[in-house]
This record gives structure tokens, sequence and C-alpha cells, in this order.
């Protein structure tokens, strides 16, 4: 008995505190506005631009890396840089055992030196025999074997220079230089390993000219057709991220690939601001296009502008009061959002502090 009393007491208390509740809600003045914190931003007018963002890659461009390797077979004798290093064109990379390559220049002098000697005694006793036979003293035919003989030893003396000159280039190639300036990146041959040079001529190692980089960047088969060649960019890697680096579109490559079943295409952009010594190949860069732009539209941050129940909303600030809003918007950048309709230039809106009305607004213009 005394249980069932407290359960209808208990009951009886739930009943009168929604009621109470309910009486509060059904009192409280209609469409009470939020209070929303935040810096107050006047809405400005300016160019909005159309963007296409995605990523690429930071690469190098067509030269400016190089595979440095040597066209002889021997044991690399010295190895005269590290990763990281700087070279410049010309510089010697690397040697390679060449004793043997020394002998056979001397070799090849020698055999010129001989063939020298020779040829200059058969010029002489050519002109003997050409002296002799004007005052006919020998036959017609000592003076053509004697003219004869000066033109076999001059083909062997053309034939020792041959020689000398393919002795004096492979002794070349064993001091590796490097064909360009630029940064040894890859070192895969070490001091001491023996290289064989046959068909292929073997790898030292990878030079890159960081002053001579590209983005390849891959745009989506649904914005490729807004991309020409001239257009300004701007992108941004990791490494870095306050900073944006200007480009522009340089080539279109027809060529597409296929990832994930979407299919991309290369847009090449050339880096026109200042990036040796801060970017480096491989870097993932996110590349913003600049397809078009409206000169002279209004517009606010992004923060400034919610999603909420389907609309686009922004918070006023008058006269100590934060009403909401409806906006049409346009386009949009990281920075400013186009309005289309519903504010005017001047008028004070509210970037909030924490996102607590819904997701930022995202234009026809922000992918």
């Amino acid at each position: 008995m005394v249980k069932a009393k407290a359960w209808k007491i208990s009951a009886l208390a739930l009943l009168l505190a929604a009621a109470a509740a309910g009486l509060w809600v059904w009192l409280s003045p209609k469409g009470q506005e939020e209070t929303v914190q935040g810096k107050e931003f006047k809405v400005q007018r300016g160019q909005v631009r159309r963007l296409v963002t995605s990523t690429g890659t930071v690469k190098a461009q067509v030269g400016a890396e190089v595979k440095v390797g040597t066209r002889v077979s021997g044991r690399v004798e010295k190895l005269m840089v590290a990763i990281g290093e700087e070279v410049k064109a010309g510089q010697v990379v690397a040697v390679i055992e060449h004793a043997d390559l020394e002998a056979k220049v001397k070799q090849a002098e020698a055999e010129l030196n001989e063939a020298r000697v020779k040829l200059a005694q058969a010029k002489v006793d050519a002109a003997r025999q050409r002296a002799l036979r004007a005052e006919d003293l020998v036959s017609q035919d000592s003076l053509d074997k004697a003219v004869q003989q000066v033109e076999v030893l001059a083909s062997q003396e053309a034939s020792a220079k041959a020689r000398l000159v393919t002795a004096q280039v492979n002794l070349e190639f064993a001091t590796v230089r490097a064909p360009i300036a630029g940064v040894v990146a890859t070192i895969s041959t070490q001091e001491g390993e023996t290289v064989a040079a046959s068909f292929n001529a073997p790898t030292f190692m990878n030079i890159v000219d960081l002053g001579r980089l590209q983005v390849e960047d891959y745009v989506d088969e649904t914005d490729v057709g807004q991309v020409a060649v001239g257009q300004a960019a701007f992108f941004g890697v990791e490494a870095f991220p306050e900073r944006r680096f200007k480009a522009e579109v340089q080539a279109i490559r027809p060529a597409a690939k296929l990832v994930d079943d979407v299919v991309y295409y290369t847009v090449d952009l050339k880096i026109v601001d200042e990036y040796k010594g801060l970017l480096k190949p491989e870097m993932t860069a996110n590349v913003s296009l600049i397809v078009d732009a409206h000169p002279n539209a209004l517009w606010v941050p992004p923060d400034a502008v919610r999603r909420k129940g389907g609309v686009n909303l922004v918070y006023l600030r008058e006269n100590g009061r934060t009403p909401q809003r409806e906006v049409r918007v346009g386009w949009s950048e990281p920075d400013r959002t186009e309005i289309l309709e519903g504010l005017a230039e001047g008028q004070a809106v509210i970037v909030p502090r924490h996102n607590t009305a819904g997701p930022t607004v995202k234009g026809p213009g922000l992918r």
C-alpha cells in the first residue's frame, strides 16, 4: 500500500514538471534570437574568382633531372660527392680506376710517333726518287713505288691518330663529371665497387636542378574543359602551409589517367614565384586554377555563411542584436564567398567563433 502511494506521488511530480516546462515555453517570446559571439565583418566589394581545385605533384622539368653514369668498366676509385651536396656542371663526381686506360693512351702515342717517323722518311725517299727521275737515273716504276709508300704510311698515321683519340676518350670516360648543375639526389654506386659497362651505362647517381621545377596537376575530366593554357593558378604544399606559390598553366596533356574509375588529365604548371630552396620533387601540391573572375562582387568570409535547414544564413550585427538573414551565394575562394542576394555593401555580419550553426556553405565555385 505504501509502495503504491509513493509511485502515485512520483508520477504526479513528473506530470507537474512537464506541465511547468510546457507553460514556460508557451509564455516565452516567440522567435527569440540566438546569441552569437564572433568577429564583426563589414560586407565588402571586390574580386571573387572561380576556382577549380585539384591535387598535383612537384616534379623536375624535362632535362632538370639526370642519371649520371660511366661508359667504361672498372672499380670506383674515388667517389667525390655525397647525397644532398650541390655540384656544378662539369665538376668531377667520381673516378674509375684507369691505369690500363693510361697505358693504352701511351701505347697509341708511341704508335703514332712511329707512323710519323716512317711517313717522314718515306717523303724524303719520294723526293729523292723524283729528283733522280728528272735526270733519268731511275725508272718511273721506282718513283711510283716511292709515292705509293708515302700514301700508305699517311693512312697508317691517320689510323694511329684515331686510335690515340679513342684511347684518350676512354680515359676521359674514367673521370665522371656532372652534366648539369644541381643537387645530388641519390647515389647508387659506392666507392670500391666494380661497375661493368656493356649496353647500358651503369648509374652512379641522380642529380636534380632544384631551380627547374614544375607542378604536374591532375584535373578531373569534369573540370578540364574550363582549363586553358595561360591561365593563372596558385598552390600550396604541406611543408609551408601559410605560403601560396603563383603558377601558370603551361600545357594540358591529351593522354588521360584512370585512377579509381575517375579520369584525370595532367596539366603542367610553370611556377612563377621564387621557390628555390623551398620546393622539392614529389611534394604534394594543393592547386587552385583560376578559370574566371567577378571583379566587382559583394563578399564575406566563408565562415560567416552557415548552412541550416537547406538555406544559407548569416548573422547580422544590428543595434546589439544578432538576427539571421538568408542569403544567396555564388563563387567561393578560401578567404571569401560571393554574396548574390541578401546583403548590401557595408552591412555588418558576424563571423562566429565556433561552428555551432551548421557546416560552412559551399557555393558553385567551391569544390
